[in-house]
C-alpha cells in the first residue's frame, strides 16, 4: 500500500477552547488529503468545548471525540495515541489551526522517500491572524542527501514542538512513546526526542502548513515557566539524542574527514545544542519544587556523570567561525570550563548562580547566529 492510500490519525487534545475550535477543527475538515481520522479528546473542559466537539462529529463520520476526566495534555495525548487507528500519527492544538495541504504534504514526502519522521515550518500568529514570525527555514531549502547533515539541518533550525511532525503510529507504539505527565513543561519536546531516539531517518516537506497562535507575549511566558522552575526533560531528551546522533554518524570517522568535510558542520551543531541543552536541564534540578533535597541530588549526579562518561570534551568543534558571530561563544568556553575541568560541586554552584536567564541569553545570541548562515 503506499503512502497515499494510508489513514492519517491527527489527535487534538482540548481543555476550555471554545472560542478556537470551529477554526481548528474547520481547518482539519478542509485537508486536501481525504484518509484521515481527527480524534478530538476533551480533557474534562468545563466550557462548551465538548458540545462543540460532539456537533462536529454528527456531520463527519472521521471525526472521534473522547471525552475523560481533567489530567492534562499530556494524558489527553496520550489518549489520542490509543485511540488512533492510522498509519501515521500527528498532532495539533486546539488553539492553533492548519493549511490546506498540511497532511497532503507531510504524505507527499512519506511517498519520495524512506523517512521515520517528516517535519514542517510554521508560522507564529496573534488571534487576529497577524503573522508574528515566519519561521522560513524550510521554503526553497536546499536539503542535504546526506543523512548527517539532515539531523544537524533539524537541530539547527527547528523547534522539537510536536505538532509540526509527522510520526509513523507503529513506531510510536513498538518504542512505547508516549507523553510523560512529570514534564511539565516541552513535554513535546520530550516526546518528539524520545521517538527520535529510535529512527534513523528524518524528512522534511519544503513548505510551512502550521499555525501556531500565540495568546501570551513572549515576556508573559517567560515569566511564567520561570516561576515554575521546573525539570525540563526535553532537553535532556535532546541532549541524549545529539548524542546517539554523533556516535552514529561522526564518532567512528576519521578527524581529518571531520575537519575538512561536511562533518565539521555536523559535528559542530551537535555539540553546539547538546552543550546548550545540558545546561538548561541541569541549571533547573535545584529549583524543582515538586522533589526533596535527596531526589534533585539523584537526578543531578546521575545526569552529570552520564555527561562525564560521553566525554563530549572530546568532539571535535570549530570555535573559530563562532567566535565571529556568536557573542555567546565566550560564555559556553566559560561553562565547558566549569564542566570538564572542575569539581562536580564547583560546576553546580557555576549551574545555580547563572541559571535560566543566562542560558536564555544563549539561546537568543545562537538562532541570531544561524538566521545570518541562511
Amino acid at each position: 500500500m503506499n503512502s497515499i492510500d494510508k489513514k492519517v490519525s491527527i489527535v487534538v487534545p482540548i481543555y476550555n477552547r471554545e472560542k478556537f475550535l470551529d477554526k481548528c477543527i474547520s481547518s482539519l475538515l478542509k485537508q486536501t488529503y481525504k484518509n484521515i481520522e481527527i480524534i478530538l479528546v476533551d480533557d474534562g473542559s468545563k466550557d462548551n468545548s465538548l458540545d462543540i466537539c460532539n456537533s462536529y462529529a454528527k456531520n463527519d463520520n472521521r471525526i472521534k471525540v473522547i471525552h475523560k476526566e481533567n489530567g492534562g495534555v499530556q494524558s489527553a495525548r496520550n489518549r489520542g495515541i490509543d485511540e488512533a487507528t492510522g498509519y501515521y500519527l500527528c498532532f495539533t492544538d486546539a488553539d492553533d489551526y492548519v493549511s490546506d495541504k498540511f497532511i497532503e504534504n507531510f504524505i507527499k514526502v512519506y511517498e519520495n522517500g524512506e523517512y521515520h519522521c517528516v517535519v514542517c515550518g510554521f508560522y507564529k500568529v496573534d488571534q487576529d491572524d497577524n503573522i508574528l514570525l515566519k519561521n522560513d527555514n524550510l521554503i526553497n531549502l536546499n536539503i542535504p542527501l546526506f543523512e548527517s547533515e539532515r539531523w544537524a539541518l533539524y537541530f539547527e533550525r527547528f523547534g522539537c514542538y510536536v505538532w509540526n511532525h509527522m510520526f509513523i503510529t507503529e513506531l510510536v507504539r513498538k518504542y512505547n512513546v508516549r507523553f510523560d505527565k512529570d514534564v511539565i513543561i516541552f513535554d513535546d519536546t520530550a516526546f518528539t526526542m524520545n521517538y527520535l531516539n529510535h529512527i534513523d531517518s528524518i524528512g522534511f516537506t519544503n513548505s510551512n502548513d502550521y499555525y501556531y497562535v500565540c495568546e501570551h507575549d513572549d515576556l508573559t511566558v517567560a515569566k511564567r515557566l520561570k516561576n515554575k522552575r521546573v525539570n525540563d526533560g526535553g532537553c535532556r531528551e535532546k541532549v541524549k539524542t545529539c548524542i546517539i546522533k554523533y556516535e552514529k554518524y561522526v564518532l567512528n570517522k576519521d578527524i581529518n574527514d571531520i575537519k575538512n568535510g561536511n562533518l565539521k558542520w555536523v559535528s559542530s551543531v551537535l555539540y553546539h545544542i547538546a552543550i546548550i541543552s545540558f545546561i538548561l536541564y541541569i541549571s533547573r534540578v535545584p529549583y524543582d519544587y515538586r522533589y526533596d533535597k535527596n531526589i534533585k541530588d539523584k537526578q543531578f549526579d546521575e545526569f552529570y556523570n552520564f555527561l562525564k562518561l560521553k566525554e563530549l570534551n572530546n568532539w571535535y568543534y570549530d570555535y573559530s567561525k563562532l567566535h565571529t558571530k556568536l557573542k555567546s561563544v565566550k560564555l559556553l568556553k566559560l561553562t565547558e570550563f566549569f564542566f570538564f575541568k572542575t569539581k562536580k560541586k564547583v560546576f553546580r554552584l557555576f549551574c545555580n548562580i547563572f541559571g535560566n536567564n543566562t542560558i536564555s541569553d544563549i539561546f537568543i545570541y545562537f538562532r541570531k547566529f544561524v538566521n545570518k548562515q541562511t
